[in-house]
Order: C-alpha cells, then structure tokens, then sequence
C-alpha cells in the first residue's frame, strides 16, 4: 500500500472510533494487533467507556506524517468529564463537570491495509490538572 493509502486507514481508523464506530476496529485492526491499550476488544471497551463518561467527547486529528508502513498521528480530544454514575465523591475519579483537553501522539503500522501495532503517548496527567484534580504521591509509611 501508499504511503497516502496508509494515512488514508489510520485517519478513518480513529476518526470513525472515537466518534463511536466500534465496527471499525473489526474492519480496520489486523488479527495479529499488537498495542499498549491491549486486544482489539479491550479497545472497543475503552473507547465505549470513554464515550459514555465524556458524551461531549471530541476527537482531532492536527497532523498525519507518514513514512514506509508508519504512520504518525498528532491528535487532541476534548470534552467534559460527567463520570461514572458508581462514581463517588472520594473516587479516583469523581465527576468533575470541568471541560479538558488532552493532546498525544500516536505511531501505527500499517501492512496490507490494516493496522498492526500503535504506540502512543498522551497528555493524560495534564488533562487531570485541567480538570481540578490533584496529584500527590501515595502515603508511603
């Protein structure tokens, strides 16, 4: 494939994920994906929990580069975390009603029109912070 073909199947690949397509990850993943966010199925988990704590949720691609069967995706994605409705006042997690913006790279593979593999970094931590919550170190005794 293209290099232009393989920006072609990563752009579609996370543009129609993220707003919910979880068939895409069927269409688009090779039966051999291999990725820090798990198996095929745990991405159809994480994304329709994703979705479901952010209803708002936005996702943006800001630049694609590609080279041989790489393809290098800078991304943003905003929305405003509702949280979980198990979610209580003293979880990890509570509702915070605050908007956020979280921004990453991630790299794919590309062989025989599927993707493979990713690898991706994100501004997780930083999001947090947008949102009110603070960090501090476990109690360690």
């Amino acid at each position: 494939m293209s290099v232009e073909e393989n920006k072609q199947i990563v752009r579609r690949f996370h543009t129609e994920l993220w707003s919910g397509n979880l068939a895409v990850v069927d269409e688009l993943l090779s039966s051999d994906f291999h990725s820090a966010m798990g198996t095929a199925q745990g991405i159809k988990e994480a994304v329709a929990g994703s979705r479901s704590v952010v209803p708002d949720l936005q996702f943006q691609i800001e630049e694609l580069i590609a080279e041989d069967d790489k393809v290098v995706m800078r991304w943003r994605t905003s929305g405003t975390y509702q949280g979980s409705p198990q979610a209580s006042a003293d979880s990890p997690m509570p509702p915070a009603g605050k908007p956020f913006s979280c921004t990453g790279i991630t790299i794919n593979q590309v062989e025989d029109g599927k993707i493979v593999s990713d690898v991706y970094e994100n501004s997780w931590t930083n999001m947090l912070l947008d949102m009110g919550y603070t960090l501090s170190p476990p109690n360690v005794s």
